[in-house]
C-alpha cells in the first residue's frame, strides 16, 4: 500500500475527465479540508502510485496548485503544504468583504425576482442539509449563495475573483469547523447562526435595503478574523510564524 492510498480512497477520481484537473481539485479539497495538515511534505511519485497515474498529470496539477499559494515545490520533487499565512488570510478576507459588500448593495436595486427565488431556494437547501446534519452539503451551499449574491448583482465573474481568494479562508474555516464539532457534533450553533444570517441579508436585498444588505455582508465576512487569535494560539504549529519586525536605524 502506499502512502497516500487514504488520499485516493477519500477522494477517487472520475473516469471520463483530465486526470490533473481532477487532481487538482483533490489535493485543494484535501488541503483546505486539513486531511493534508500544514506543513506536510507530498511526493510526486507517492501521488502518482496512488492514484495509478503516471508522473506528468501530477506534476501538472501541482504546478497549478502552486499558485494558489496553498503549496511551494521542494528539491527532488517534494512538495510541501504551506503553513496558514496570517496576512494571506487578512488579504482575502479584504477582498471578499470589498466585493461582496458591494454586490449585496448593487443586489438590492438590480435582482431580479428569479435570483431571489434562487436565492430562496440555496437557504431552504441549508436548512435541509442543517436538519440532515450534512456538513459538507451545507458548506457547499454556503459557498453558494455568497456566488448567487454576487450574480444577483450582475457580476458573476467577480465570482472567480473571490474563489481564487477562498483557498485561503477556506482553511481557517475548516479549522473553525474542527473546533465546533469538537463542542457539538450536531453543529447546531453553526447551522443556527449562518442561516439567520443568510437569511438576514437576503431579506435585506429583497426589500431594496441597500444600505443593510451591505452591513449585515460586511458583518458576515469578516467575523472570521474575529477567531485568528484563538486559533493562532490553540494551533500554531498550522501557521507561519509572523515575520519580526525590525526596530527602525538611523
Amino acid at each position: 500500500m502506499t502512502a497516500l492510498k487514504w488520499l485516493a480512497d477519500r477522494y477517487p477520481l472520475a473516469p471520463g475527465e483530465a486526470a490533473a484537473a481532477q487532481l487538482l481539485r483533490v489535493i485543494r479539497d484535501a488541503v483546505v479540508r486539513l486531511d493534508i495538515a500544514p506543513g506536510e511534505k507530498l511526493s510526486e511519485q507517492d501521488l502518482a502510485d496512488a492514484f495509478g497515474l503516471s508522473r506528468h498529470p501530477v506534476r501538472n496539477a501541482l504546478l497549478q496548485l502552486r499558485d494558489t499559494g496553498l503549496i511551494r515545490s521542494l528539491p527532488q520533487k517534494a512538495t510541501q503544504v504551506l503553513r496558514i499565512s496570517i496576512p494571506a488570510v487578512e488579504a482575502a478576507c479584504f477582498v471578499r468583504e470589498a466585493l461582496e459588500c458591494a454586490a449585496a448593495r448593487r443586489a438590492s436595486a438590480h435582482a431580479t425576482p428569479m435570483a431571489l427565488k434562487e436565492l430562496r431556494y440555496c437557504v431552504a437547501l441549508q436548512k435541509t442539509a442543517a436538519e440532515n446534519n450534512e456538513i459538507e452539503r451545507f458548506m457547499r451551499l454556503d459557498d453558494e449563495f455568497h456566488r448567487l449574491v454576487i450574480t444577483a448583482a450582475g457580476f458573476e465573474l467577480a465570482w472567480k475573483i473571490v474563489d481564487d481568494h477562498r483557498v485561503q479562508i477556506d482553511r481557517i474555516r475548516y479549522l473553525k469547523l474542527r473546533r465546533a464539532k469538537a463542542r457539538d457534533p450536531s453543529y447546531v450553533h453553526l447551522y443556527t447562526v449562518n442561516i439567520r444570517e443568510h437569511e438576514a441579508i437576503l431579506e435585506a436585498v429583497a426589500a431594496g435595503n441597500a444600505d443593510v444588505a451591505e452591513a449585515l455582508t460586511r458583518h458576515h465576512t469578516t467575523k472570521l478574523l474575529d477567531a485568528l487569535p484563538i486559533l493562532l494560539k490553540d494551533h500554531a504549529e498550522m501557521f507561519e510564524p509572523r515575520p519580526v519586525e525590525q526596530p527602525a536605524t538611523d
